[in-house]
């Protein structure tokens, strides 16, 4: 009920996301963390804002919100994976692995911690941890093209041709899918 509220700058900042003004709503974020720092969720909101924005110094500033979100709550799987896709961005694979590795502990079903996890395996040549958690990936949600199109990169890194060349299929025909289904 309070207009001045960390609570009711939280609310216009979503309705100017809404609103294509991302701008507007770091703004009320920021206001919202200056009056309340402490606030649920709050930085974790405005760092995902502030990744998404293509100004590569709101992307840094991204980075300390997360760390911020994940004082307030150490067991907060999706902030340690987006910390993890920071790091594999960097090049930074072992800070990565690590990341994606947490991340897949606190929530064993995020298939996007599996993915990152998976590419990060690749880079670090454990070819058959990566193949093992892309096929539970894959089984888990057997529509995820994006598992798919990873899975059939590996197989073909590892001679699997007629493997690779399934995967390639199923990939087209989930993302095929996915986005008849986005235009309807």
């Amino acid at each position: 009920v309070g207009p001045d509220s960390a609570q009711m700058q939280r609310v216009i900042a979503h309705e100017e996301t809404r609103q294509g003004n991302d701008a507007g709503a770091i703004g009320h974020y920021r206001k919202a963390i200056a009056l309340n720092p402490k606030l649920p969720g709050i930085h974790f909101e405005l760092a995902e804002l502030l990744y998404a924005s293509p100004d590569e110094k709101l992307k840094k500033e991204a980075e300390e919100e997360y760390l911020s979100a994940l004082q307030e709550n150490p067991k907060d799987e999706k902030t340690v994976r987006k910390l993890g896709e920071i790091d594999a961005a960097k090049g930074d694979t072992q800070k990565a692995f690590e990341g994606f590795s947490k991340a897949i502990q606190l929530e064993p079903t995020d298939s996007d911690a599996k993915l990152g996890l998976a590419k990060t395996l690749i880079e670090m040549n454990r070819l058959d941890k990566a193949q093992a958690l892309l096929e539970d990936t894959v089984q888990q949600d057997p529509s995820n093209a994006i598992a798919h199109y990873r899975l059939a990169t590996l197989y073909r890194k590892m001679g699997r041709m007629d493997d690779a060349k399934r995967e390639v299929d199923l990939y087209k025909e989930y993302k095929d899918m996915k986005e008849k289904l986005r235009a309807l």
